[in-house]
């Protein structure tokens, strides 16, 4: 009765509002923690370009080589014993910043408990980007393998994975992210667990030496060197909690920018 008193034209703006608003919902629901857009814009503060202008949440996707699993043990330094050592004991293995190596899928075959973790490996975002269609195809193939989620807040409980690897993805990062990456990281290996970062600058490894590692004083132990950081936890750390002292909005003089200049948006 009350819906017949309203006029026609008061109708028809209350019903486009309704269509509106359920075709928001309908976006958020179909992008769950993943707002995706295309941008026309380069990168800045003298970054190089990563050949794509596809983002995720500001984030762009890099990757414009393809790098072979053979380049990436070489480049995180794992032998083979290692590679059987885990296979033996069952370890978990997260690769962070996956991308779209073949990194994964060859070790899953050969046995190793192992997925990848990138920020854009969303289906619903995949069917409607401009992705050449072999990183589609990809990602479909392996997605029993990859994981949608963000590195700086790793979708594990902590100490819940037993060893955690990152091969080029800290050098795509602004310091504030490389600071949440590896407390988040740090957070989320076991007891006895370990962490492989590669291409971390000394001026990147200063900081997160400053502001991350000497809070954890002897429950961990790591190495630096040319480039890789190593981190061996030896007690448990679920107690720790690092302040960020980096807004990722800003450029810091002196400091390691990487590529990323947005908050990220849950």
């Amino acid at each position: 009765m009350f819906w017949n008193k309203i006029s026609i034209p008061t109708r028809m703006a209350r019903a486009l509002l309704i269509l509106i608003i359920f075709m928001n919902l309908s976006k958020t629901m179909a992008f769950p923690g993943l707002n995706c857009r295309q941008v026309a814009q380069t990168y800045q503060a003298g970054l190089v370009s990563n050949g794509s202008d596809l983002t995720a949440n500001s984030i762009y996707i890099t990757g414009n080589k393809d790098y072979s699993h053979h380049e990436i043990l070489h480049n995180l330094q794992i032998e083979s014993h290692w590679i059987k050592e885990q296979i033996k004991r069952g370890s978990s293995i997260l690769s962070v910043g996956e991308g779209y190596s073949d990194f994964v899928p060859t070790l899953k075959g050969n046995g190793l408990k192992i997925k990848g973790l990138d920020i854009w490996y969303d289906r619903a975002f995949l069917q409607q980007s401009d992705l050449p269609q072999k990183i589609k195809n990809h990602v479909l193939k392996n997605q029993n393998q990859l994981i949608t989620g963000s590195a700086f807040d790793l979708p594990y409980p902590k100490e819940s994975i037993d060893h955690i690897l990152s091969h080029k993805l800290m050098n795509n990062l602004h310091i504030g992210e490389s600071v949440d990456f590896l407390y988040s990281a740090l957070q989320t290996i076991t007891v006895s667990g370990s962490l492989r970062i590669s291409d971390i600058n000394q001026k990147r490894f200063e900081t997160l030496q400053k502001v991350v590692l000497n809070n954890y004083q002897d429950r961990i132990q790591y190495t630096y060197k040319d480039g890789l950081l190593v981190v061996e936890k030896m007690a448990s750390t679920k107690d720790i909690q690092i302040r960020n002292p980096y807004d990722p909005n800003i450029i810091y003089s002196g400091l390691p920018a990487g590529a990323r200049l947005f908050q990220l948006q849950h």
